[in-house]
């Protein structure tokens, strides 16, 4: 049964992707550096999973959680908001202003897996919390 609306998640995950590292849980949106050959509503899996944790137990990876990972879907392909970059040489009058748009791909992760020898660790002990 899926916990009530507005309930904090019972896991989450660290997991690195494009570099970078990101805290995840279930229903959560980030934002990443662009992900060439995905399409909108692509569904993917990141097994590069180095910690998953809930309320009762936290499992680290070594260097990562094997047989664990992040099934997510592609949201959006967009671009970053306009970052202005702006060069000046004092008493010369050099200026130049340029506008900067990074592309971002917002994705929305589905499920944190793990596999079953692990699931008894992080699952909540019976009769709840």
């Amino acid at each position: 049964m899926p916990p009530p609306a507005g309930a904090p998640p019972d896991r989450f995950a660290v997991m690195s992707l494009g570099g970078t590292q990101y805290k995840v849980a279930v229903d959560d949106l980030i934002t990443v550096e662009k992900m060439r050959g995905f399409n909108v509503g692509e569904v993917f899996r990141n097994e590069s999973v180095l910690l998953v944790g809930s309320k009762s137990a936290t499992v680290i990876g070594a260097p990562l959680v094997e047989g664990a990972y992040v099934e997510a879907t592609i949201e959006e392909q967009a671009l970053a908001s306009k970052e202005i970059v702006f060069k000046k040489k004092r008493r010369k009058g050099y200026r130049r202003w340029k506008g900067v748009r990074a592309p971002l791909t917002v994705v929305r992760i589905n499920g944190i897996c793990v596999p079953p020898r692990l699931e008894e660790q992080i699952a909540p002990p019976p009769g709840g919390s």
